[in-house]
């Protein structure tokens, strides 16, 4: 148990890289996060390059991913993917109630579910507009491969509905915020003083 007491760890790094701060227990039995407004950045770099923007204006734009109507796992991804059955994914019900309910906090909102929840969508859309990009979905992370790492969302249109990192790099993207809501999404290679890369 910790005394309660001001923590202000930006980018931690090292072995206190993956240690949730916010879940500790003070001694009163309450979590450092209901005590406490908790921040922190993967590394120093991206804390530097967050400091020199400037603060965006007008009202909170959100694109959101629920619920997607997921794509069959292709054999060769089997081994890293933690959250499928015989080769299907789970599905995430409660992912839909998820963005939807992050979208009634937003003035200007897109939510997109099921089959509206695409890959092809995300390529499509002016991404950049949104200040915020909540993605509900399933995440597939092999720590070896970046090649077998992926999001999840519909496929579709050309697409297969998994969402590589290379893909991703392509994308005109100027949130504030994205949000990966799914399992092992905090999952990949950390490099000491960077974080995560996964």
């Amino acid at each position: 148990m910790l005394d309660p007491f001001d923590v202000d760890v930006p980018a931690p790094d090292g072995p206190l890289h993956r240690l949730p701060f916010d879940a500790l227990v003070l001694a009163d039995g309450r979590r450092m996060a209901e005590r406490y407004t908790m921040a922190e950045t993967p590394s120093a770099s991206i804390a530097a390059s967050l400091w020199s923007r400037a603060p965006s204006a007008g009202p909170v734009s959100l694109l959101a991913f629920g619920a997607p109507r997921v794509p069959p796992l292709p054999a060769a991804w089997h081994e890293s993917a933690g959250a499928t059955r015989g080769g299907d994914f789970i599905p995430l019900p409660a992912s839909a109630a998820e963005v939807k309910a992050a979208g009634r906090l937003a003035p200007d909102a897109m939510v997109r579910l099921g089959a509206g929840a695409s890959e092809a969508y995300l390529k499509a859309a002016d991404a950049a507009r949104y200040r915020i990009i909540h993605f509900a979905t399933h995440a597939l992370v092999d720590d070896e491969s970046l090649d077998r790492t992926a999001l999840v969302l519909a496929a579709g249109d050309g697409e297969d509905g998994l969402v590589r990192p290379a893909e991703l790099a392509t994308l005109r993207l100027d949130a504030d915020l994205v949000v990966l809501s799914g399992c092992r999404t905090a999952r990949g290679v950390v490099f000491a003083g960077e974080g995560v890369e996964g």
